[in-house]
């Protein structure tokens, strides 16, 4: 289907990028209805109907009129926002300087003042909003909220909803762009927004529905016609070899990991038939970045198998680089089909021309049996079927098991009536915790009517008004945090302690804090008796860790492990029975991992012991290191206040000691012993490593080797490069980089080659980025590799 003609002119900086474009119908009734002015806008349209050009277009527009102003463009995740960041470089070769910040909470890693637009999450946004000064927040004109639908979501949708909230009361001149999936009750946020609101079915490329059965019969709307069945024994091979057949690519959606797996290898032998020997070729290019030694886990490796096929699965379980080299190779149409569970259809974006979803049930924990997916997911997944620069049409199938479920399955999930509203997920206390102490650590908030202002400006209030109040969670809260130490209530007014303004700026749950701080003050006590493990555990017992999840078969294994630290714990050790044993031990478990790591034990192993897969092993390191850090910075906190020993009794009443001068030097313990275990953590090293790497480049490989060959940070001082790069893993280039640290001639070296250095850097450092074909690319890393060895 052609865009509708216009008379808007386009600006020159989108005509170089796309060429001579005409509007969709959206786009234009946006402009037309006055998007590049000033006014507030929700746009609530289909996938792929050209939301993001939409941003550009108010991007551009908005920066030509105010220079002085920011832009922000928010993404719900990580992913999405590198994919945004790599899309709106063009930019920067028009004076719009793009930055990007997704990492730690606590750091400011931006040039803010050198910065027209950021692209950055909800979380880090809030974060930053919490670290900076009322400039930075009177800064921002322009807020770009992408995916705004998933206020609905129960994890990320709260601090969606705060921050927008934060940013309409810091500064009610910030312009509004949300760009949503279509939603049923997208007036209700254009309503609170006070923005103009965009609604539209229309899509560039039409999707068809259809239902397929077991039986072999496929039913398209209300027709139904026969499957011409290549294999008649599997309706799923049939689906996916008619599509290949016609050039064409599939997306399958099923429900847990295990059948990802399961079906990829199944269609290998489909697939394979529809690879030339050109893409073949490219296939094993791109298969180099995911058979190098830290992917040698048994996920990857069956990754690797199938992906040579021209097949790939995509879960949560994979590392991150695998998934970017699948989602590239599928770009490029080298991978014919993937395999994947839900969230890849909120990820980032992967049009194919049918998508197969194989199974629309969901286990739930709440009800504890399967339930049908929401409408609104399965029009995330329906949002993904039709290429628009391939296809004159999208298809999506639901896989039903009986002919009795096709009328099911129709009247759910073909109806546009039947999608479900968007609700606000505010009202849960460890979203409150969070935010209220982030509002009055940021100084939003300072009383009690302040306080309840700032709910009633939110969106829950505005769905709910009166009838669900949360004015007895919120006052819970408040007790919570004037119990824990986090704030004070002097009359009508609330002030922020140096402990709470510290534990808003970590960005964890304030609960989290205040389990950390106890346990800090219980080590204090046991001060000479410590071990790694006591804080290893303790981490695991705060709110903000993903714990491992405990079979029946795990059970013996981990009271061993309990019984082995059993004066090793900073908590008490509930009785053992009911279900505070059973977290106990989910706890331990998890600690037990995190020890495993630290101790450099075989990565195999410690997947095996978990019975996890190597994507949620580096989410519990992540999430592991990053309490640690907290926990070190809280301890800060507590032996600073030393001398404030009576505002904090809530903790120091608990001390055993009460001499100021003893109690200085056991912080400072168990500071650097959490510091120690922060880098252990992040590095997975043992304590012998923990100063070789912090020097840069070296890393825990590195540094085993350099330990292994008895080579310290003294000798690092004094060596050649001739003889570091002796090592394994020691080249020319990297051998200078790291003793450029301690030798002034290295550095001056670097710096007057700096920019073909650099130019080097950046075409190898991430191959995933830069995928040419495959002979090409060799050759001109071959070249690029001579030149910079005869430099060095």
């Amino acid at each position: 289907m052609k865009a509708s003609k216009n008379n808007y002119s386009l600006p020159s900086i989108i005509k170089e990028k796309y060429g001579n474009l005409s509007l969709y119908p959206p786009q234009l009734e946006a402009i037309n209805a006055g998007l590049l002015s000033d006014k507030n806008f929700v746009i609530s349209v289909p996938t792929a109907t050209g939301k993001t050009l939409l941003a550009e277009l108010s991007i551009i527009e908005y920066f030509k009129n105010n220079k002085d102003k920011k832009i922000i463009y928010l993404s719900p995740l990580r992913a999405l926002s590198s994919e945004k960041y790599n899309d709106f470089q063009y930019l920067k070769g028009h004076n719009i300087h793009v930055q990007i910040s997704t990492g730690d909470y606590d750091k400011t890693n931006i040039n803010w003042d050198q910065t027209n637009l950021l692209i950055t999450t909800n979380e880090k946004l809030d974060s930053l909003i919490r670290s900076n000064s009322e400039k930075f927040q009177q800064e921002i004109g322009l807020v770009i909220v992408d995916e705004c639908h998933l206020i609905d979501d129960s994890h990320r949708g709260p601090t969606l909803e705060v921050v927008m909230t934060k940013l309409r009361m810091l500064n009610k001149d910030i312009k509004f762009l949300a760009l949503s999936a279509t939603i049923k009750n997208a007036n209700e946020i254009s309503e609170w927004l006070n923005a103009t609101l965009i609604e539209s079915s229309w899509r560039s490329v039409p999707i068809i529905q259809g239902v397929a059965t077991k039986a072999g019969n496929l039913y398209w709307g209300e027709d139904e016609k026969p499957i011409d069945l290549v294999v008649k024994q599997d309706v799923l091979i049939s689906l996916v070899e008619n599509t290949l057949s016609e050039g064409g690519q599939v997306l399958i959606f099923t429900n847990n990991r295990k059948s990802t797996k399961k079906i990829a290898e199944t269609l290998t032998l489909t697939t394979e038939r529809f690879l030339t020997p050109k893409e073949k070729a490219e296939i094993q290019e791109l298969l180099l970045e995911i058979t190098k030694e830290e992917f040698q886990d048994p996920t990857t490796q069956s990754l690797q198998k199938v992906f040579s096929f021209g097949a790939a699965f995509h879960h949560a379980g994979l590392p991150n680089i695998p998934r970017m080299v699948i989602e590239k190779a599928f770009k490029l149409r080298l991978i014919k089909v993937i395999v994947a569970t839900p969230t890849l259809s909120t990820g980032v974006n992967l049009p194919a021309r049918r998508v197969i979803i194989n199974s629309y049930w969901r286990y739930s924990s709440l009800s504890g049996t399967s339930i049908p997916i929401k409408v609104m997911e399965y029009e995330q997944m329906r949002g993904r079927s039709g290429r628009p620069q391939y296809d004159d049409k999208g298809e999506t199938v639901v896989l039903a098991k009986t002919d009795e479920e096709v009328k099911f399955i129709r009247e759910r999930y073909f109806s546009s009536k039947s999608i479900e509203p968007v609700t606000s997920k505010l009202a849960s206390e460890p979203a409150l915790r969070m935010h209220i102490l982030g509002v009055i650590s940021t100084g939003i908030v300072s009383s009690f009517t302040g306080l309840f202002k700032f709910i009633k400006s939110t969106f829950y209030n505005f769905q709910y008004k009166n009838e669900f109040s949360l004015e007895q969670k919120v006052m819970k809260i408040i007790d919570f945090l004037t119990d824990s130490g986090f704030i004070r209530i002097i009359n009508e007014n609330i002030e922020i302690t140096k402990i709470g303004k510290r534990t808003s700026s970590l960005y964890i749950d304030p609960l989290s804090a205040s389990r950390l701080l106890e346990g800090i003050i219980n080590a204090v006590n046991k001060s000479e008796k410590l071990v790694s493990f006591s804080f290893l555990h303790l981490f695991c017992t705060v709110p903000d860790i993903r714990r491992l999840r405990l079979r029946n078969q795990d059970w013996q294994k981990v009271e061993q492990i309990l019984d082995e630290n059993i004066d090793n714990f900073l908590n008490p050790v509930p009785s053992r029975v009911g279900i505070m044993y059973e977290r106990f031990l989910t706890e331990t478990y998890t600690a037990e991992i995190l020890r495993f790591w630290i101790e450099e034990e075989d990565l195999g192993m410690i997947l095996k012991f978990a019975n996890i897969e190597i994507g949620d092993f580096h989410r519990i390191i992540e999430l592991g290191n990053w309490i640690s850090y907290s926990a070190k910075e809280l301890a800060k906190e507590l032996k600073f206040s030393l001398k404030y020993i009576e505002s904090y009794n809530m903790y120091f009443s608990n001390l055993n000691e009460r001499d100021t001068d003893k109690l200085f030097d056991s912080f400072t313990n168990v500071i650097d012993i959490l510091e120690s275990i922060e880098i252990r953590l992040k590095y997975g090293i043992k304590s012998d490593l923990v100063k070789l790497v912090q020097i840069k480049h070296v890393g825990r490989v590195r540094a085993r080797i350099l330990e292994k060959a008895g080579i310290t940070i003294t000798e690092l001082q004094t060596i050649s490069p001739e003889d570091l790069q002796k090592l394994p893993m020691f080249g020319p280039y990297i051998s200078r980089l790291i003793l450029s640290q301690f030798n002034d001639s290295y550095a001056k070296e670097l710096e007057e080659n700096k920019e073909y250095v650099e130019e080097y850097v950046l075409k190898n450092r991430s191959p995933v980025n830069s995928i040419n074909s495959g002979k090409s690319r060799k050759n001109k890393i071959k070249e690029k590799q001579k030149k910079i060895d005869e430099f060095f």
